[in-house]
């Protein structure tokens, strides 16, 4: 069951993670280790983000007369609709990767509130692949190069906030 999203809570726990982590940074500098928690910060707080906007999307939705098609419900809810082995359907969980939750999310959103959404094109910023490529590499590692992250994309990363 789906809780009320509390604006303040989540924009507070947001405010939270990067206030300590700017703290971190403060007493450590940036070493790779600590932008490696900075990214992972990050892309927690931007899914966070995304599922706060898809409840407000969600709960909005009836009274602003906004009805979803089946794909954009199952990136709200993060559920899918599959055959089971008796050939019944079921619900399953769906993992939605961030670039489309948040860009799903802004999108629904700002149709239920009747605006124009505030990604351009609905594309997130070019930092963002960069970003997104470096988490995507040190969530899962190949080699211990992996972990090290370069002048440009520490930049990037900087850039999204």
């Amino acid at each position: 069951m789906s809780q009320t999203p509390n604006p303040s809570g989540i924009i507070g726990a947001f405010t939270e993670e990067l206030g300590e982590l700017n703290k971190i940074v403060a007493d450590h500098g940036m070493t790779d280790f600590v932008a490696r928690l900075f990214v992972r910060t990050l892309f927690s707080i931007f899914d966070g983000y995304a599922f706060y906007v898809k409840q407000l999307a969600l709960g909005g939705a009836a009274a602003a007369g906004v009805t979803f098609t089946r794909s954009e419900l199952e990136v709200l809810t993060e559920v899918r609709s599959a055959k089971g082995k008796n050939g019944n359907l079921e619900s399953r969980p769906k993992i939605v990767p961030t670039r489309e939750n948040l860009t799903m999310a802004l999108k629904c959103y700002a149709r239920v509130r009747g605006s124009v959404p505030p990604l351009p094109n609905g594309a997130l910023p070019v930092e963002f692949t960069s970003a997104s490529d470096v988490r995507n590499r040190i969530t899962h590692p190949r080699q211990t190069s992996d972990f090290t992250i370069s002048a440009s994309e520490r930049q990037a990363i900087g850039g999204l906030l």
